[in-house]
C-alpha cells in the first residue's frame, strides 16, 4: 500500500482495524419493503464471523428446501457484523422454527413474507462502521483530511486491477472470443457474465455456440436474441421464477438455433 499515491499527503494517523468482528459493521439497505404476504419468507439476519453463503445453506437446510429457493442481494465480509435480507422459498408451507437458527454467528433480526425472491445486486448500498483501535496521530488534522475525503474522494486503486486500464478488461476478454468458437457460460440468472455477453454483442461476435453451466438463463436469451449464438448445449435454458426465456424460445421455434439438450 505504500508504494500507492496518496490522496493528500500521506496518513495522518496510524491504528489497527478489525481487531474483532464488532469493529467492522455492514448493515445492508436493500430498498425494499416487505409485503407481508406471498410465497417467500424474508428474513433480516445478523450474522458475526460468518460468511453470507454459509448463511444461506443453513437457512435451506432449515427450510428443507434447496439451495436456489434462497435469496439474497449481495456477499457480505465474514470478519464483521453484518445484517442483511434473504427470502426462502416457501410456496404452500408454513415458515419453520427460524429461532432454531439463532447461535453465536446468527441473530434473526425480522421475519415476514414478500412475493418475489430478492436477486442479487437488489439493493441501494451498504452502510460501513469501522472502529479504528490503537489510534496515534493528531485528531485535528485527521479530522481534516475526513472533511477533505468526503469532499473530493480517494484514487481508486481497484480500477485498473479490476476493469483495466480505461475498462478496457471486458473489450480484451471478448476479443479472444472469434466467430464461430464454442464458448462455456457459468451462471443461471444469478452469477451470469452479463457484462461479457453485452461486450460481445457489441463487438458483434456471430455463429458462437455455448454449452451452459450448469444451465442457461438470461445471458444464454440475450445472446441467442442479438444472434452471437446458432448452436446450444444445455440441460435447462429458463428465467427461473420469471418464467420461459422467450429470446431463446423464438429461435428454437423458428429454426434458428442447433439445439443439443442433455436430460
Amino acid at each position: 500500500m505504500v508504494e500507492l499515491p496518496f490522496a493528500f499527503a500521506g496518513p495522518p494517523a496510524r491504528g489497527t482495524i478489525r481487531v474483532t468482528p464488532e469493529d467492522f459493521v455492514v448493515d445492508e439497505v436493500t430498498g425494499i419493503t416487505p409485503t407481508g404476504a406471498g410465497e417467500h419468507a424474508w428474513l433480516r439476519i445478523r450474522k458475526r464471523n460468518a460468511n453470507t453463503q454459509w448463511v444461506a445453506q443453513r437457512l435451506a437446510a432449515l427450510a428443507g428446501v434447496r439451495a436456489v429457493a434462497i435469496g439474497y442481494a449481495g456477499l457480505k465480509d465474514r470478519r464483521a457484523l453484518t445484517s442483511q435480507a434473504f427470502t426462502v422459498h416457501l410456496p404452500g408451507r408454513p415458515d419453520p422454527d427460524w429461532s432454531a437458527l439463532e447461535g453465536p454467528e446468527i441473530e434473526v433480526l425480522e421475519v415476514t413474507r414478500h412475493q418475489r425472491k430478492l436477486q442479487r445486486g437488489a439493493l441501494r448500498g451498504n452502510r460501513f462502521r469501522l472502529r479504528i483501535c490503537d489510534l496515534d496521530g493528531d485528531p485535528a488534522l485527521l479530522a481534516q483530511r475526513l472533511g477533505q475525503t468526503g469532499e473530493r474522494g480517494v484514487p481508486n486503486y481497484f480500477g485498473p486491477q479490476r476493469f483495466g486500464h480505461g475498462g478496457g478488461n471486458l473489450a480484451t476478454a471478448a476479443a479472444l472470443v472469434k466467430d464461430g468458437d464454442l464458448v462455456a457460460l457459468g451462471g443461471h440468472t444469478r452469477n451470469a457474465p452479463m457484462a461479457l455477453i453485452r461486450e460481445l454483442i457489441h463487438q458483434g461476435r456471430r455463429r458462437l455456440g455455448l454449452i451452459t453451466v450448469p444451465t442457461g438463463g438470461l445471458n444464454v436469451d440475450l445472446a441467442v436474441g442479438a444472434g452471437v449464438a446458432d448452436r446450444l448445449h444445455f440441460a435447462q435454458v429458463g428465467l427461473e421464477e420469471y418464467g420461459m426465456a422467450p429470446l431463446f424460445r423464438a429461435a428454437v421455434q423458428a429454426g434458428r438455433l442447433t439445439c443439443l439438450e442433455y436430460p
